[in-house]
């Protein structure tokens, strides 16, 4: 996925007019790349950023017929947020987009059942 500048710190009106643009960019870049890759069984997905990436994933595995999604948690991005001084008001909202997102993540299906093995054909 193509890399994005990144976010100014200590600015936080610029902070706050930057963000949606690129999380919109990196929504669309990750989009692109899962769509071109094909169908997909399973998603595994690193966190964080997850802002937009929880969001695209679970949409692009509907879309594809319940891929399932599996997160790795590293650590949860609205705390990342936290310590690079972005606004109260923006953290509380990735906390709760982590937390929507994260729990509707589809859970890895079973495996198809396999045929049973055919009897080899009897001899006259």
């Amino acid at each position: 996925m193509p890399t994005t500048k990144r976010l100014p710190r200590g600015n936080k009106l610029l902070y706050i007019t930057a963000a949606p643009f690129a999380a919109l960019s990196r929504a669309l870049a990750l989009l692109a790349a899962l769509m071109r890759g094909g169908r997909k069984g399973v998603v595994l997905l690193q966190n964080p950023p997850s802002i937009p990436t929880l969001a695209i994933v679970r949409v692009y595995a509907w879309l594809w017929d319940g891929a399932a999604v599996i997160v790795d948690w590293h650590n949860y991005g609205y705390t990342i947020m936290e310590s690079t001084g972005a606004p109260h008001a923006l953290v509380r909202a990735a906390q709760s987009y982590e937390r929507f997102w994260g729990r509707r993540a589809p859970p890895p299906r079973p495996a198809r059942p396999r045929a049973p093995p055919r009897a080899p054909p009897r001899a006259l």
